[in-house]
């Protein structure tokens, strides 16, 4: 019997497949026994069929592969999400409670500023006396030039008092009521007296104070001494010749 060497190339590749192979050449030789002519065609439809069993597994791999991905990923994103932190409640805050209303205090009514013309200074001067004699008391009710007042009811508010240091508190509070104030420079010392103070009603310094507390404290009964006084420094330059304003004070004395 002649061979074929076609026939037997193509079992022999269609062979390499394992069982299938194996099957193969046994129909191959059975067919090769049977007709020549017919086993060929017999080996090129087995081959055939191989082939097209080869391209549906190849088929069902790509088809089935992207599915197992699929899933590999639906199992990845099964994965349960963190668990979240809830947000603190809002409290409010307490009701705001508005402050109160301020109220301005009132204004103290402006006291006019007096005139800064010069008082009028009497060219007389009065005399000065030293040595006080404080057993007999009763010499300094007196009023003296100075202290003399023409209009004793001027003070007729503060009499029917008791004498006490209260009721000589109240002569001083009455002078500050009474009186405004302007600073002289000492020029008035010895040369002014009560009663011009109260027509003018305004005090130069401490001489004008003392002078018409002393004068009120006299008309209600007090012996009164008033006591010039001068600053060491001063006096010194005064005997030297300097000028300048006098520096020194007037005190009170109220037995």
């Amino acid at each position: 019997m002649p061979e074929e060497p076609g026939a037997v190339r193509h079992a022999s590749r269609a062979g390499i497949g394992g069982g299938r192979g194996r099957v193969a050449l046994r129909g191959l030789s059975t067919a090769m026994a049977a007709s020549p002519e017919k086993a060929g065609r017999n080996i090129q439809r087995t081959t055939v069929q191989d082939k097209d069993a080869e391209k549906t597994i190849a088929l069902m791999v790509i088809m089935l592969l992207p599915m197992a991905l699929s899933i590999a990923c639906a199992s990845v994103s099964l994965t349960a999400p963190p668990t979240l932190t809830p947000q603190p409640t809002y409290t409010p805050l307490s009701t705001y409670t508005p402050s109160p209303t301020f109220t301005p205090l009132p204004r103290p009514t402006p006291i006019p500023t007096p005139s800064r013309a010069p008082t009028e200074i009497p060219t007389k001067r009065y005399s000065i006396r030293f040595g006080i004699d404080y057993g007999h008391p009763e010499k300094y009710l007196a009023q003296g030039e100075q202290t003399h007042l023409s209009n004793p009811s001027i003070v007729n508010s503060l009499r029917r008092k008791e004498q006490s240091i209260a009721h000589l508190g109240e002569i001083y509070f009455w002078i500050k009521r009474e009186f405004t104030t302007w600073s002289a420079g000492g020029k008035t010392i010895g040369a002014i007296t009560t009663d011009q103070l109260l027509a003018e009603r305004r005090l130069g310094g401490c001489h004008d104070w003392g002078l018409v507390y002393a004068t009120v404290a006299r008309e209600l009964g007090y012996p009164v001494v008033t006591i010039d006084t001068a600053s060491i420094t001063w006096a010194k330059q005064f005997q030297s010749g300097q000028k300048g304003a006098y520096v020194g004070h007037v005190f009170v004395s109220v037995r």
